[in-house]
């Protein structure tokens, strides 16, 4: 026998010996008070302890039917009835624990992981999401939904999530292996996923026309050149462009000999794929400067949900992002941008609402210098009385960007609605006589079938599409590249 060996033996012993004391202690207190819920709830939590969860379950649902509006104690038997196997009536308990507290984080979370086990995962990410909202410094929730997301085949959403949890808890295993296959599964997604969503309406009415002339040498007549041209038309490319291309396409497939509608199609594809790239040049994001981007545009184009989508996209690249909240103007744009900041780990610049937007950018800049941020985005309104209004706000704006941080790398980004089609011609004139324009975010492009006018914009004014925004959740975002857009409008995918 060795040295140790018998206070090893004993220390056993004893550790066996408490959880029975314990249940025995509480036993006695029941006696004594066999209808008092504390004592009932303290002799199930020994039970349990004991190992004697059946037993322990009684006492958890007694506590219960004594003290039905006690969220506590329906939060007890829950999660006992999930070690017991019972999930059924666990989520009818934890149903009931978010009934009496609805801000009950943990229970929104038990909900969700419940959920998952039983691959019910849209209901997963309901309650988890309501989880993080209500505790976004818990990294167990963040985990849970990270893990959700993923399953619900949302890989993007899944990576920002897992992230989130693991800069919480560092030591979180799961989230650092549930984030690498997912990490692994990006790598691997082909870019023209999103422009294929993006385009999906646009797409929908003109493939229908071409579907006759696929995988057949059909000769391209003056019936084709219409039917192309009222399909460019009702992709709301514009009649005078629609025309214009026509004209080009039809020289251009004289000069090639080019008589199959197949044939004219794949030179339309070159001639728009042209058109997208023929923009003026936009200066990159300098590593050594502060880069400023001031989102303009008039109400109701998506601009504040689309800053949250690019802070979003500039933080996955490991950009130091700072928001300024500066459309003080429309009611609730600052609290709104608060939860899209909050949502995506970003900080975020703000004042009351009806402060001067200037004094919010003077703080956001100093802010940005301090941090050594590496991009400063600022929301600005964009329903100001008159044209004058807009001008001098944005350029005092501007002036209280330069006095706080000389060397910015300042870029006016005009924000569109897809939905508008032409009407967006006129705002980019309207914003490129008051501020400098230098590109394009094209923004709920995925709810439209005139997907065809940025076409119109882009050949009139020759600015860059940087962005599109292409769905409504935080990750649906897509950096704007000619090829993919032209391959994604005329794929069948």
């Amino acid at each position: 026998m060795g040295l140790f060996d018998l206070f090893k033996q004993r220390k056993k012993e004893e550790s066996q010996a408490e959880p029975q004391n314990e249940v025995d202690a509480a036993r006695k207190a029941t006696l004594e008070n066999p209808d008092d819920p504390s004592a009932l709830t303290k002799l199930a939590g020994a039970l349990k302890r004991a190992g004697e969860v059946v037993e322990a379950l009684k006492h958890f649902e007694k506590v219960t039917s004594l003290v039905p509006n006690d969220p506590i104690a329906h939060f007890n038997y829950a999660v006992t009835c999930e070690e017991a196997g019972d999930i059924e009536s666990a989520l009818r308990e934890l149903a009931r624990v978010v009934e009496l507290d609805p801000e009950d984080a943990l229970a929104y979370n038990h909900l969700g992981a419940i959920y998952i086990d039983q691959s019910q995962y849209a209901k997963a990410e309901e309650a988890l999401r309501r989880a993080v909202e209500l505790n976004p410094e818990s990294a167990i929730a963040m985990n849970n939904l990270g893990v959700a997301l993923k399953h619900l085949d949302r890989a993007r959403d899944a990576a920002f999530y897992l992230d989130r949890a693991l800069a919480l808890d560092p030591s979180l295993a799961q989230a650092e292996i549930e984030l690498a296959e997912v990490r692994e599964k990006l790598a691997a997604e082909p870019k023209s996923g999103k422009f294929r969503k993006g385009l999906s309406r646009t797409k929908v009415q003109f493939l229908e026309w071409f579907k006759p002339f696929v995988g057949f040498e059909v000769e391209a007549g003056a019936e084709f050149y219409d039917g192309l041209f009222d399909q460019l038309v009702l992709s709301d490319v514009g009649s005078e462009l629609a025309a214009k291309l026509i004209e080009e396409i039809r020289a251009r497939a004289r000069d090639e000999g080019a008589t199959s509608a197949t044939r004219v199609i794949e030179i339309l594809r070159s001639k728009l794929e042209d058109i997208l790239s023929d923009t003026e040049p936009i200066a990159p994001f300098d590593p050594n400067r502060l880069n400023v981007v001031m989102l303009v545009g008039v109400n109701g184009v998506g601009k504040t949900t689309m800053l949250a989508k690019i802070a979003r996209h500039l933080k996955e690249k490991n950009l130091n992002v700072l928001i300024a909240a500066a459309d003080t103007f429309r009611a609730a744009a600052v609290d709104q941008l608060k939860i899209w900041a909050e949502r995506t780990g970003t900080p975020i610049v703000s004042g009351q609402q009806g402060a001067d937007p200037a004094a919010v950018v003077f703080d956001a800049a100093k802010a940005a210098v301090a941090r050594k941020a590496d991009v400063l985005l600022i929301d600005t309104a964009g329903r100001l009385q008159t044209k004058k209004n807009l001008m001098e706000e944005l350029k005092k704006i501007e002036r209280t960007i330069t006095k706080n941080a000389p060397d910015a790398n300042v870029h006016h980004l005009l924000c569109l609605d897809a939905n508008t089609g032409q009407n967006a011609i006129s705002q980019v004139e309207l914003f490129r006589s008051v501020c400098r324009v230098r590109g394009l975010i094209i923004n709920k492009i995925d709810g439209t079938a005139r997907g065809g006018a940025v076409l119109a914009i882009v050949k009139k004014h020759r600015l860059p599409i940087l962005f599109l925004g292409v769905g409504e959740n935080v990750g649906d975002i897509v950096e704007f590249d000619a090829g993919e857009f032209v391959k994604a409008w005329f794929s069948a995918g």
